[in-house]
């Protein structure tokens, strides 16, 4: 059974992006909000990089959560940046994370849309029993999978370039296989905005490998980073290879080595 319409007004989403990108309100950090965040599911732990994810995003510049599901990551991401756009094209997921990140609403804005290489709509593909590995890249077979019964939702799908942002800081990439096309849909905003990335990719789905990846970034002039005891450290495409599931971080190759972090 097809799950209920995502928007497809890409105007009125684009509206919404510029909307909020004028208007949020930068984070001011409270010493009671790391306990609220995890008394509303947001301030997960089950994934090393999120303990220390802070110390790596820039303070002060916009951020974009693209994947943002039910808001893993989305706190700590603006509890740092200090503003964020989100980006989730399952409605269920962008509306909670909507609900559960409402006392930090002014300064994040979650929308109900995907990002790909071109302005459109894309059918994503929600396993019913792995909701988290929802898909919209043709080639992630979901093989994976024990159980790889999915519904159906057309979503519509953004380019980031056409968003003409400026001082983006950080970027989070969850896409289960379409990190190729999201990347394309940036270019210009990379060579212009220099931003941070985190980037959750594997070697098992299907869609854009991981050597895919590290080729975009080495093309854009970039340098990949590693999650070791609490902190990034450089890495290069070799250590992940065997890898089954992958979160790299890079940054630009001008940024000061050691790279600093704030």
């Amino acid at each position: 059974m097809p799950l209920p319409p995502a928007p497809l007004d890409h105007d009125a989403l684009y509206d919404a992006v510029a909307t909020a990108a004028s208007t949020l309100v930068s984070y001011i950090p409270d010493p009671g909000d790391d306990e609220l965040a995890e008394e509303r599911g947001v301030f997960g732990t089950n994934e090393r990089e999120l303990t220390h994810i802070r110390s790596f995003i820039p303070p002060g510049r916009l951020a974009l959560d693209i994947g943002a599901g039910s808001g893993l990551y989305t706190y700590r991401i603006v509890s740092k940046a200090g503003r964020c756009i989100g980006f989730e094209p399952r409605s269920n997921a962008a509306r909670v994370t909507t609900q559960r990140m409402e006392p930090w609403s002014r300064s994040l804005t979650v929308l109900n849309c995907a990002i790909s290489e071109s302005d459109g709509t894309a059918t994503l593909r929600v396993p019913t029993k792995y909701i988290g590995w929802a898909t919209m890249d043709e080639r992630n077979s979901l093989e994976s999978l024990d159980d790889r019964e999915c519904e159906t939702l057309e979503v519509a799908t953004l380019v980031v370039d056409r968003m003409r942002l400026h001082d983006v800081g950080f970027v989070k990439i969850d896409v289960e296989g379409h990190e190729g096309p999201v990347l394309a849909s940036m270019v210009d905003t990379i060579r212009r905005c220099r931003p941070r990335f985190l980037i959750e990719a594997t070697n098992i789905t299907g869609g854009t490998t991981v050597a895919e990846i590290f080729d975009f970034f080495e093309s854009m002039q970039y340098r990949g980073l590693r999650s070791v005891d609490g902190q990034f450290v450089p890495t290069d495409l070799e250590e992940y290879l065997e890898s089954r599931a992958v979160n790299a971080a890079f940054v630009p190759a001008e940024s000061k080595q050691p790279l600093v972090l704030d």
